[in-house]
């Protein structure tokens, strides 16, 4: 409502805060009275007074269809609605009953509270009914009860499953414990943190008021029925729910609710609490401006968001100046001197010492003047006579002084109606800013409300495509729903490119979660150049695109395409937005994640650290977006190899994830995954095992068994088998993991790559010839999908020529061992792990072609790194050094060298892991050489042990084999 309809509406909702609190009907009409109300006015606030002392919310439906909706209990504790056992009834209300229940069908346990819900007849009803509920579903907060489930019961009448939550009303429970101004603040900001959330997912609460948030014994605030009235509003196009006391002028008025109407809510909300703290009245100007400002009748001049009304709070707690207060120049200067006041009071303490100095000094003087007392008096009698003449002189220059004087006040008076006119020029030039600022607010929340409820409306469309009712398919796969709806806004939105763009983004998030990676990164790109036409030029919108579009990108090896994209974001905010936003820290954590996926760890370190300084400062350490970059500093670390560094990354993050989410969200698991790669390659194999199949359950009970990301962690717990020894396990680990990313991911995806280089690692530590063909089209996925150069490419390269020079296979191995090391050096700092296993590569293919000057330096050059490489890195080098000096015909020290290869590598994977197989075959080679033949019998005794484990067609069988008996 605007005009003169907003100002009738302010009207009567300030006559009934006046009068709600009153005992009965006389004293509200006498105070009415009192107050000037017209015989309107008191019609329509007696009216709101009567639906405030209902017991519940009242919906203003019809008599007729709220009494068709009342009927004898179709339900009773003890019996079963779907999965669900009831339990006990909670309560009765406007919106039906509410029942106790608990989950019945055996698959896990859990509690929750069903609402059997009133007024939802006919199809139409109950269809729009189900949209509602869908929507709701996606809220996940800590501070929101969520909607688990829901449904019709046998008899038609639909219900609504609800996360159940025990505690007390939010304005009992600080009553009851006293707290002051900043507890009551905490708790509010839990709840202002819920609804932001809510709003973000496109969803108005509608019905906020004490009676919806309660406060658990841990002190954590919980929002409860949300959504609830707004499902109970929607019915046949009837006036929404409301509480007159809590409801805002537009929803008293019938409109429709909005964002700006949950604000109201909360101001009147805030106002509540505040009131009763016994803290608050000494600051009661500055929050009640601030309840003012979230109250106001135009939704308009309201914050814009909840997170403006948070901040303004902060302020309060701060004592900085309020958004809701005119910057006069006294008010400013109070918070100064309230923020300051240490230094005002050393400061007055410092000039109360120089005083009380002078006074000392003045003291003393006056001593020593008392002497000349009498001497003076005798000198004024002598002068007294030629003071009389001075004041006749005096007198004159009095009065010139007095003509003087009128002249200067003449000149003040003018400059002051000067000042006066110029004062007033700029308050009428401020009210016009003001006016433009408000009308410029008002269009664009009316047109972020419209695109809102545009987008809400089209993604809802886009699964009726599964809704049998509407012609669609029960069992349509979701991939294929969400496939049509792109299909859908290519052909639909062409000419509403803001809005398409919109949409894209939020398919492109879908896609992402669906393991469909190359579709989420097109739609991205598709929906950064929409925001770049003149027709739409949103260069903010643009920059998140591109931030996004980089991250995906980047969490996929695709490192060097997501840098362009990255860049550009940082750029376009560094020139709209101010240095220390949050806007700025997200690109810098992007870029900075990117560069470190690039292995540019020096160039990434700065942005990194930027991003945490402002999330640090801006949102504090316990915020997730903190934990989220503290994680990619936790990444980087990997990527360095400093795994140490790594793990408490990674401790630190799930310490401040699982304060904040609940248990089982996807958050978590990814950080425990990343978490298992710092602990595998410390040897903290027993931990990294049960961390990585929480991770398996935990991502199977949230996604489901087939999705992209539980590939992705049985990837991670096959590694740790196979480290494990478990190397048979490994592969059949490895192999489900293989299925399930070719299934969601396509069968050319990089994932894929990965999943069948560490198959043929397997199977080339059990000797299995089909090592090489997993090698090889590990490779060719990749040059196939990654730029020339690439590390990842390097590293495939590597694998294969590796197995090839095992084999004899000199020449085919040759340009893949120069390609590799070529790529690494290129792009890895020295001293990486990567280039000393380039090292390795080279001297066992200079073994191989007999270039043993070329083999020695090599292998020196790394006697200096060996302390700081990984303990699979120290075997290979001792292993190589026996394989040389056996070839120098040194053969005592050729068997010191692969004693100590032996020792090292037991003491990694354990005595009985089969790939200790090879190097007790080397040592005893060794030893036969050096004439030790009852030590060559041992090792090759204990080789032919672990051999048991190998593939039948071994080269190491064969080698065993070979050896004659001594």
């Amino acid at each position: 409502p605007g005009g003169d309809a907003a100002a009738a509406l302010a009207r009567v909702k300030s006559l009934f805060d006046a009068v709600v609190d009153l005992g009965d009907d006389s004293a509200c009409l006498e105070r009415l009275a009192a107050l000037g109300a017209d015989a309107g006015e008191v019609a329509h606030v007696m009216a709101l007074v009567a639906k405030d002392r209902a017991a519940v919310t009242h919906f203003s439906a019809p008599l007729a269809v709220v009494v068709a909706g009342v009927s004898a209990p179709e339900l009773k504790p003890g019996e079963r609605l779907g999965p669900w056992v009831l339990t006990a009834e909670l309560g009765q209300g406007g919106m039906g009953q509410v029942f106790g229940a608990q989950r019945a069908d055996g698959l896990y346990e859990q509690r929750a509270a069903i609402k059997l819900l009133r007024g939802f007849a006919g199809e139409a009803a109950l269809a729009q009914l189900a949209h509602e509920r869908r929507v709701l579903a996606t809220l996940s907060h800590p501070h929101i009860a969520r909607l688990i489930d829901g449904g019709t019961t046998p008899l038609g009448r639909p219900y609504l499953v609800m996360e159940h939550v025990e505690g007390e009303r939010i304005d009992s429970w600080c009553a009851s414990r006293a707290l002051p101004m900043a507890g009551r603040l905490a708790l509010f900001d839990q709840v202002c943190q819920a609804v932001a959330h809510a709003h973000g997912q496109l969803v108005v609460h509608c019905d906020i008021k004490p009676a919806n948030v309660l406060v658990g014994a841990d002190g954590r605030a919980m929002l409860l029925d949300f959504g609830i009235a707004q499902l109970q509003g929607r019915e046949g196009g009837e006036q929404q729910a409301l509480t007159p006391r809590y409801a805002s002028p537009e929803q008293v008025a019938g409109a429709p609710a909005t964002a700006a109407s949950d604000i109201y809510s909360l101001g009147r909300l805030l106002d509540e609490l505040l009131a009763e703290a016994a803290d608050a009245a000494v600051r009661a100007d500055e929050w009640r401006a601030i309840v003012a400002r979230a109250t106001q009748a135009e939704p308009a001049q309201r914050y814009a968001t909840v997170d403006a009304l948070r901040a303004d709070l902060r302020r309060l707690l701060a004592h900085q100046p309020l958004q809701a207060l005119p910057p006069t120049p006294g008010y400013l200067g109070r918070k100064l001197l309230r923020r300051r006041w240490p230094w005002v009071l050393t400061g007055a303490a410092a000039l109360a010492l120089t005083a009380s100095f002078v006074l000392q000094l003045v003291h003393e003087r006056d001593r020593a003047q008392q002497a000349q007392a009498q001497a003076l008096r005798e000198k004024s009698a002598a002068e007294q006579a030629r003071a009389q003449a001075v004041q006749e002189r005096d007198r004159a220059d009095t009065a010139r002084a007095e003509a003087l004087a009128e002249r200067d006040a003449a000149a003040a008076a003018r400059a002051e109606a000067q000042r006066q006119r110029d004062s007033a020029r700029q308050a009428e030039a401020q009210a016009r800013d003001q006016r433009r600022q408000a009308d410029s607010a008002r269009a664009e929340a009316q047109q972020q409300a419209a695109t809102t409820s545009q987008v809400s409306d089209f993604l809802v469309s886009i699964f009726e495509g599964a809704d049998p009712r509407r012609g669609g398919r029960p069992d349509m796969p979701v991939l294929d729903v969400v496939n049509q709806g792109r299909d859908r806004v290519d052909a639909q939105l062409r000419e509403q490119p803001a809005l398409q763009s919109t949409v894209m983004s939020s398919l492109a998030r879908v896609y992402e979660n669906l393991g469909r990676r190359d579709e989420s990164v097109a739609l991205l790109r598709q929906a950064a150049a929409l925001e770049r036409l003149p027709a739409v030029n949103r260069p903010l919108a643009e920059a998140e695109l591109l931030s996004r579009q980089a991250m995906v990108l980047a969490n996929y090896f695709r490192g060097p395409d997501a840098l362009a994209p990255a860049q550009r974001a940082l750029a376009l905010r560094a020139t709209r937005v101010a240095a220390d936003s949050l806007e700025m820290a997200d690109s810098h954590n992007t870029l900075g994640w990117v560069l470190s996926e690039l292995s540019r760890y020096d160039e990434a370190q700065p942005h990194l650290d930027k991003a945490l300084q402002i999330r640090l400062r801006r949102l504090g350490a316990e915020h997730l977006d903190v934990a989220g970059t503290r994680h990619n500093l936790g990444m980087q670390a990997l990527g360095r190899e400093q795994f140490a560094v790594a793990e408490a990354q990674f401790r630190a993050v799930l310490r401040a994830k699982r304060a904040q989410l609940p248990a089982g969200h996807y958050s978590v698991l990814n950080t425990q995954n990343m978490l298992v790669r710092s602990l595998g390659p410390q040897h903290k194999l027993d931990e990294a095992q049960e961390v990585a199949q929480q991770v398996v359950s935990g991502m199977t009970a949230l996604l489901g068994p087939d999705n992209a990301r539980v590939g992705e962690a049985l990837h991670e717990l096959a590694v740790l088998q196979r480290d494990a020894g478990r190397t048979e396990e490994a592969l059949a680990t490895y192999r489900r993991s293989l299925q399930i990313v070719k299934a969601t991911a396509g069968p050319r995806a990089t994932w894929v790559a990965v999943s069948l280089n560490n198959i043929g690692g397997a199977q080339n530590h059990l000797g299995d010839p089909a090592a090489e063909q997993s090698f090889r089209e590990s490779l060719a996925i990749r040059r196939e999908r990654l730029p020339a150069g690439s590390v990842v490419i390097a590293r495939a390269e590597a694998a294969l020529a590796r197995w090839l020079l095992g084999r004899g296979r000199v020449d085919e191995a040759r340009p893949l061992v120069a390609q590799s090391d070529a790529a690494r050096a290129a792009t890895l700092p020295a001293g990486h792990g990567d280039r000393v296993e380039s090292t390795l590569l080279q001297v066992q293919l200079a073994l191989a072609e007999g270039r043993l000057a070329d083999a020695e330096p090599a292998l020196d050059s790394l006697v200096a790194l060996d302390a700081s490489l990984r303990s699979g890195l120290r075997i290979e080098r001792l292993r190589l050094l026996g394989r040389l000096r056996s070839a120098q015909g040194r053969h005592a020290e050729a068997v010191a060298a692969q004693q100590q290869a032996v020792q090292l590598q037991q003491g990694t994977t354990g005595v009985a892991h089969p790939d200790n197989a090879r190097f007790h075959l080397e040592l005893a080679q060794a030893q036969q050489q050096a004439g030790d033949r009852a030590g060559a019998r041992a090792s090759l005794a204990a080789a032919r042990a672990q051999l048991e484990r190998h593939h039948a067609d071994s080269p190491a069988r064969q080698w065993a084999a070979s050896f004659t008996d001594q």
